[in-house]
């Protein structure tokens, strides 16, 4: 607030906190046995059921084996909240998030009151800045192979008939997407990238293939961001046959809930993986 009068030791501080939830996370089983305990007690709800309830998803796992690897990694994204942001703070956010792997996004509050109204406008600095990291050898960001991306699937995910579907979508992937692109995180994905001119970015995923659990991820935020909600719902009744689709209410989808899902569990059977495969080439078409 306005009675700091260097609001960059209020940035200090907050990357403090970065700085020991890194370093004291040795064990982040026992992390999240704290967190279920304090969830419990405010809101007799354990953890897996606080957070399906609050962000509306199913896969916990999925989540929570994100957030370990992001702690484990110091992948930390700082949002701090300030009634004014001066020049040397910008300047200080600036530095940090181009030579860093972490951000830091201030957001000024502005406050007006008008007869019995209160307005408050929020303005965030700091998503604008681009990385420039350059690359290390303690860094964990890889550029796959095809070969070396299915070795890893083969070798890491022991499921049966899971290589088997990663190795399907692949080649599904590759020859099919106007634009197939790879991952460059350390466990691999791929990217199924279509082109449409009305499209507001020209070319958006349309789903994603994670080596990590072996999930598949529905774009359907990339969808609404691009083509708007008309086109989110052709996007809904194009998988609509598949059963795994009804894990989640239609309005939360249409409203660019993007859902991670176990292959196996979205694709029992060759069957529902085949229609999978159509429907995306349906929904393709329809778009160019």
């Amino acid at each position: 607030l306005y009675k700091n009068p260097d609001k960059r030791t209020v940035v200090a501080q907050a990357l403090d906190y970065g700085a020991s939830l890194w370093k004291h996370l040795n064990d982040f089983a026992e992390f999240t046995k704290l967190i279920d305990s304090e969830i419990q007690a405010k809101f007799h709800l354990t953890l897996e059921e606080k957070a399906k309830d609050f962000f509306k998803i199913e896969d916990v796992n999925f989540m929570l084996e994100r957030m370990g690897n992001n702690l484990k990694e110091g992948n930390l994204k700082f949002v701090i909240l300030m009634d004014s942001i001066d020049e040397r703070l910008k300047d200080l956010i600036i530095y940090v998030n181009q030579n860093s792997q972490f951000d830091i996004y201030a957001v000024q509050l502005e406050y007006y009151k008008f007869n019995e109204y209160e307005i408050m406008i929020p303005k965030i600095f700091g998503v604008e800045v681009k990385k420039n990291i350059r690359s290390s050898a303690g860094s964990v960001r890889k550029v796959w192979t095809k070969d070396e991306f299915l070795r890893s699937a083969r070798e890491n995910l022991k499921e049966p008939g899971l290589y088997q579907m990663i190795s399907d979508l692949y080649e599904f992937s590759e020859k099919n997407a106007d634009s197939f692109e790879m991952g460059m995180g350390k466990t691999g994905s791929f990217h199924f990238k279509v082109r449409s001119p009305k499209a507001v970015s020209g070319t958006f995923a349309l789903f994603s293939v994670y080596l990590m659990d072996g999930s598949l991820q529905i774009s359907f935020n990339n969808v609404k961001k691009n083509l708007g909600k008309e086109w989110t719902e052709k996007y809904y009744e194009s998988f609509s046959k598949l059963p795994f689709l009804k894990k989640w209410k239609k309005e939360q989808l249409l409203e660019g809930y993007s859902p991670g899902i176990l292959l196996q569990d979205a694709f029992p059977d060759e069957n529902s993986l085949n229609e999978f495969k159509s429907a995306v080439l349906e929904f393709s078409g329809e778009i160019k």
